[in-house]
């Protein structure tokens, strides 16, 4: 019973996930920032993983969105996990925004 759970679990993040080419599953933030320092040369990902001048707004943010919990919902009863939501209208698989900034061309 625990590994048919278990096994569910795995096809649903596989799933809700993004696989790339080196079969690496890309699932959170973090996994896709670490994907891009990879990809981008050195110069272009440093001009989009930074703020400008002081980075006080960079840093404001960032502790903005430490201070979010995310409590999984084990054991709960839960059949199907799923990041799908609805925004404005538009169904998203999975709820990542990203706005243009200057030099997009850069990447």
């Amino acid at each position: 019973e625990v590994y048919a759970s278990e096994r569910k679990e795995k096809e649903n993040m596989e799933h809700e996930s993004l696989v790339v080419d080196d079969n690496r599953q890309l699932i959170n933030v973090q996994d896709f920032e670490n994907y891009a320092k990879e990809q981008l040369k050195p110069e272009v990902y440093a001009y989009y993983s930074t703020g400008s001048c002081d980075e006080l707004t960079l840093q404001a943010n960032l502790s903005s969105f430490q201070k979010i919990k995310l409590y999984p919902r084990i054991m709960k009863g839960i059949k199907e996990v799923s990041l799908k939501t609805t925004l404005l209208g538009h169904r998203l698989d999975l709820p990542f925004g990203f706005s243009p900034t200057a030099y997009q061309g850069l990447a």
